[in-house]
């Protein structure tokens, strides 16, 4: 499993489109090589805030 997200990383996911109860900010994911056979998805749609 991942570490939990720390505050910065909570608050920014409160403003994802279609938020899951194990949504991360992809960008947050260091990828390694115990997570080979793991399954990533990203949404099709953004919230954008800009």
């Amino acid at each position: 499993t991942l570490p939990e997200p720390v505050e910065e990383e909570n608050d920014m996911l409160d403003l994802a489109y279609g938020l899951t109860p194990t949504s991360r900010l992809a960008c947050q994911i260091i990828v390694e090589p115990r997570m080979k056979d793991w399954i990533f998805v990203v949404p099709k749609d953004v919230n954008d805030q800009r």
